[in-house]
C-alpha cells in the first residue's frame, strides 16, 4: 500500500474569485469546472485544489457547510518565494505575515485566498 497523491478540498461560495486568485498568482488551470465544482492544477506539477460549492444536492451532508476561514492552512512549495509575494502583493492579494525568512529552514509567507484558506506559500532555504 502507499499513498500516491494528495489533492485539498475547499467548500466555499466564492468558486469565481478562488479561479482568479490561485490562476493569477500561482498559475493553476482549471481541468473541470461547473457551477457547483471546480477542480484546479498548475500545469507542470501534480498539485491540485478542488473547491465545491456547500449545500449542493449530489454531495453528503458532511461536504455541505463552508469553509469558515479558521483551523486549517495550505502549504505551497515554491521556486522563488520573493516573485510570489511581489506577484501577490501587485494583486493586492491578503497578506496576512509578510514574508520572512524562519529558523527552521524556510523563506515564507502567509496569503488568504478568496474561500478564506490561509495559504503558506515558502522556499526551502539550502
Amino acid at each position: 500500500m502507499s499513498v500516491e497523491h494528495l489533492s485539498v478540498g475547499i467548500i466555499t461560495t466564492r468558486l469565481a474569485e478562488c479561479r482568479m486568485f490561485y490562476g493569477e498568482l500561482f498559475g493553476f488551470i482549471a481541468v473541470y469546472e461547473s457551477d457547483w465544482y471546480l477542480h484546479l492544477r498548475t500545469p507542470h506539477a501534480r498539485v491540485e485544489i478542488g473547491l465545491l460549492a456547500p449545500q449542493h444536492p449530489s454531495q453528503p451532508p458532511a461536504l455541505h457547510a463552508a469553509y469558515v476561514g479558521e483551523g486549517a492552512f495550505i502549504n505551497l512549495e515554491v521556486d522563488d518565494v520573493d516573485a510570489y509575494f511581489a506577484q501577490a502583493r501587485l494583486l493586492g492579494a491578503p497578506i496576512e505575515r509578510e514574508i520572512c525568512d524562519e529558523s527552521w529552514g524556510e523563506r515564507h509567507f502567509l496569503v488568504r485566498d478568496p474561500a478564506g484558506m490561509l495559504v503558506n506559500v515558502f522556499q526551502k532555504l539550502r
